[in-house]
C-alpha cells in the first residue's frame, strides 16, 4: 500500500544547510531577544541534544500524545515514528539556527508577531468577558426597533418618465396628445427588439433636466415617495394598476407625464421573533465590542496616555497612485 508523505517528513537539504552553521554549540541569542527555549521533559533518556535542549524518551512521548489519533495510529510503524522524531529535531534545530542568525528582529518579523500578541490579547479579554454578557428581551426589543427599517421593507416600483411641462389647459390636451404619440413610437421599437426605446425617447423628448440623459429612470421609489411627487392617483396607477414593462399617461400639476414601469419589489415584513436569532448575534457582537472598548480605554486611562487629535491636519497623506473611488452602481435587482 503506497502511503502519503507526512508534513513533517525531513528536509535533508535544511537539516544540512543548519547543521553547517555550526548548530551543535550552545544555544545563542540575538543581543535584543533571547531564544525562548521550550519546556520540555527531563525524564526518559535522551534521544539527542540541540543546543540547550535536551529531546528525551518521555518528551516525544508527550508530543506523540498531542497528534491526532489517526497520526497516532501510524507512528506505531518504525519508521514513521522515526521520521516524527526527525521532524521535530529539525524544527528545534532550525529555530535555534534561525535565533543565531538574528531573524527574530527582523522588523517584518517583529511587527507579523505584534500583530499575533495584539490578537491573543484580544483572544483573551473577550473570554473574559464572554460570563458578562447577556442579552435580554428588552435589549431584543430595542434593537429591532432601532434596526426596524433593515427588517421591514415597503413594497417598491422602478419607473422611468417622459416630462412636458405646462402651464395651461390647452397646452396640457396637446401635451398628451404628443406623449401618446411617443408611446406608440416606443411600442413599435420594442416589437422590434430595441430594449433601450424608452431610455431614447427620454433623451429626445422629456423636459425634466434631471433626469433626462438617465433615460427618465427614477429609481426604486416607496407607494409614499411616488405620491408626495406625483400624487396619489399616479402612485396607485403605478403600484396596482400596470405591470412592469406597461406604460401610461398621467396628469401631475405642472405636467403631463408618460410613465413605464420598470421593475417591482416586494415588501418585506419580519416580525421580532422571526428575526430574534440574527438579532441576538447582532445584540452580543455589538455589546462585546462596547465592553472590549472600555477595556481599552480603561487601559490608556492607566497609562495617562491622553492623544492630541488637534495635530491630525498636521499628519499628511499622500494618495498620489490612489484609484479614485466610483459611484456605486445603480441597484437592478429587480423582482
Amino acid at each position: 500500500m503506497v502511503r502519503p508523505r507526512r508534513a513533517w517528513a525531513p528536509l535533508a537539504t535544511l537539516l544540512l544547510m543548519a547543521c553547517s552553521q555550526g548548530a551543535g554549540t550552545s544555544t545563542p541569542a540575538p543581543k535584543g531577544i533571547p531564544y525562548p527555549k521550550p519546556p520540555v521533559a527531563t525524564e526518559g533518556k535522551v534521544v539527542a541534544k540541540i543546543g540547550d535542549v535536551a529531546f528525551t524518551t518521555t518528551e516525544l512521548e508527550h508530543r506523540i500524545a498531542a497528534q491526532s489519533p489517526f497520526t497516532r495510529v501510524q507512528l506505531q510503524e518504525q519508521a514513521e515514528k522515526k521520521r516524527f522524531v526527525d521532524n521535530e529535531l529539525r524544527m528545534e534545530l532550525l529555530a535555534q539556527e534561525g535565533w543565531r542568525r538574528g531573524i527574530p528582529e527582523d522588523p517584518q518579523l517583529l511587527a507579523q508577531f505584534r500583530r499575533l500578541v495584539v490578537q491573543k490579547l484580544i483572544n483573551d479579554e473577550l473570554k473574559k468577558l464572554e460570563s458578562k454578557l447577556e442579552v435580554t428581551d428588552a435589549d431584543l426589543a430595542a434593537a429591532y426597533e432601532a434596526k426596524n427599517a433593515e427588517f421591514n421593507k415597503p413594497e417598491k416600483v422602478r419607473v422611468a418618465q417622459i416630462v412636458t411641462y405646462v402651464d395651461a389647459p390647452a397646452a396640457r390636451a396637446a401635451a398628451k396628445k404628443a406623449l401618446e404619440k411617443v408611446q406608440k413610437d416606443v411600442l413599435a421599437a420594442e416589437r422590434k427588439n430595441d430594449v433601450r426605446a424608452f431610455s431614447r425617447m427620454a433623451q429626445e423628448h422629456s423636459q425634466d433636466e434631471a433626469t433626462k440623459m438617465g433615460g427618465g429612470d427614477l429609481n426604486f421609489l416607496t407607494r409614499a415617495e411616488l405620491a408626495e411627487r406625483y400624487g396619489d392617483d399616479v402612485a396607485k396607477f403605478m403600484f396596482d394598476d400596470v405591470k412592469v414593462g406597461d406604460m401610461g399617461i398621467a396628469d401631475a400639476p405642472n405636467a403631463v407625464v408618460l410613465f413605464k414601469k420598470t421593475g417591482y419589489r416586494r415588501g418585506v415584513e419580519r416580525s421580532l421573533e422571526m428575526v430574534k436569532p440574527q438579532l441576538r448575534g447582532q445584540v452580543l457582537a455589538e455589546k462585546r465590542t462596547a465592553m472590549f472598548d472600555a477595556v481599552v480605554a480603561d487601559m490608556m486611562k492607566a497609562q495617562g496616555i491622553d492623544p492630541d487629535y488637534s495635530l491630525l491636519d498636521e499628519i499628511k497623506v499622500d494618495t498620489g497612485g490612489a484609484p479614485t473611488p466610483r459611484a456605486p452602481a445603480l441597484d437592478v435587482d429587480d423582482d
